[in-house]
């Protein structure tokens, strides 16, 4: 009776562990990037077309590169909180 309440217990734990690693994907993405990236990437390869200034270049670059590391910050987290509840990455 216990063992059969503990079972229950921890695959209820284990589905909302999932629904919450669910969540966190579908917020950050995993390693996709939202429009933002693409439409930095593409000024930045129409820089001259544009006639983009060295200071706004400069900047674009910055954010870019910001938005890099955001990615790769979030994507470990995620990483790590699937180690630390031992789920398969989807």
């Amino acid at each position: 009776m216990v063992h059969d309440e503990l079972n229950r217990a921890l695959d209820d734990l284990v589905g909302q562990v999932h629904g919450l690693l669910d969540r966190w994907r579908d917020h950050f993405g995993r390693g996709e990037a939202p429009a933002e990236r693409p439409v930095i990437t593409l000024m930045l390869n129409w820089r001259q077309e544009l006639a983009l200034s060295a200071t706004q270049e400069q900047s674009l670059e910055r954010l870019r590169a910001d938005f890099q590391r955001e990615a790769t910050r979030r994507d470990a987290e995620l990483r790590a909180a699937e180690t630390t509840f031992a789920v398969e990455p989807r």
